[in-house]
């Protein structure tokens, strides 16, 4: 039987899968999960598709792992280990949370992947988290275990529930409270996320321009000088997809940049109490393929993230030292996945 390793990663919109021989890694194919019924048809339309026989998985899924067994929060898919071993015939499946991948994925980037937002920080030994917005909002934590090596750790953190620092975050919120039955950070600093934050702004942003959102639009201005429209600035546009309200973004549309600006406040008070709650000394490292595209990347680096990540009342001076860091690199789940694989 061939050695191959397939490397597997599901996320809530995608699967992605690839080839590791032991000594390199095959260009990676992605799929869209709903064109599938099960997770199995989907490695065995791959394994078809590409003449491929392996010997051993490894798996990274969106949803919370019990029992060597995910159920992805954001689809109807169950991957269970177990089965999937006995269906395939397979020497060994190792079952992960998604983000674990991410988390050792960021242990192979280079300094010239890292990009400090607001002041750079030295980055130390010590506990790190990384954390990451796509369908939904991932976390994981780094915690080091000896001389360049450390132990991940999973986390559904991105579900526990909202926090705010401003009045505008908090009458936002509101707002949301009455769409959905637990306002978790997840449901606004996400994919989805950014859906709902564009639907509740546009529908009072003629009512909230001149008063709950004034400061911050005056703000949002300032920072967004570059790419603020005067022709229709303030105009809603219905969509159907988050990255529709980043081509209007583009295109300078107010109600869409505030929408940004507003998705990066509460990324900000997300990050800083992932911070506290493991004293990531280390840093907070983002990633993923959202905050990485170019006009969301240059929207995040003018965003002022870095005051609301530090406006922490009496330990604003620990957070002034860690490190807030975007990993601007592709692929990063695929880097996680053969971690694993190199060490099968």
């Amino acid at each position: 039987m061939s050695k191959n390793i397939l490397l597997t990663d599901v996320g809530g919109t995608h699967i992605r899968f690839a080839c590791y021989n032991g000594r390199e890694c095959s260009p990676s194919v992605r799929y869209k999960i709903q064109e599938f019924p099960t997770f199995i048809e989907a490695v065995n339309t791959y394994l078809t598709e590409t003449e491929t026989t392996i010997s051993s998985m490894v798996i990274g899924a969106a949803g919370l792992r019990c029992n060597n067994r995910v159920c992805l929060t954001n689809h109807t898919w169950v991957i269970d280990a177990p089965k999937i071993e006995k269906q395939l015939n397979l020497e060994r499946v190792i079952l992960l949370n998604d983000f674990t991948l991410q988390g050792l994925g960021t242990l192979d980037c280079q300094e010239v992947d890292l990009l400090h937002l607001g002041k750079e920080c030295p980055i130390v030994s010590g506990p790190r988290a990384v954390i990451g917005a796509g369908t939904g909002l991932g976390v994981c934590f780094l915690m080091p275990n000896g001389e360049n090596d450390f132990t991940v750790y999973e986390s559904e953190a991105g579900h526990t529930t909202l926090g705010v620092v401003t009045k505008s975050m908090h009458i936002i919120a509101q707002k949301a409270w009455e769409k959905v039955p637990h306002l978790s950070f997840e449901r606004l600093v996400s994919g989805q996320g950014i859906m709902l934050l564009y639907q509740i702004i546009g529908e009072n942003y003629t009512e909230w321009q001149e008063t709950v959102l004034f400061d911050e639009i005056v703000k949002m201005k300032q920072a967004y000088h570059f790419i603020v429209s005067t022709e229709k600035s303030g105009e809603w546009i219905p969509v159907t997809s988050g990255p529709e309200i980043t081509n209007l973004a583009e295109q300078g549309n107010e109600i869409a940049l505030m929408t940004w600006w507003l998705f990066f406040k509460y990324l900000g008070v997300f990050c800083s109490n992932m911070a506290l709650t493991l004293k990531t000394s280390g840093g907070v490292y983002l990633v993923g393929d959202i905050l990485t595209h170019p006009t969301v990347k240059q929207l995040l680096i003018a965003s002022r993230i870095r005051p609301t990540f530090e406006k922490k009342g009496r330990f604003k001076s620990f957070m002034e030292n860690i490190p807030l860091i975007l990993v601007d690199k592709k692929n990063i789940p695929l880097l996680g996945l053969m971690h694993i694989a190199k060490r099968m």
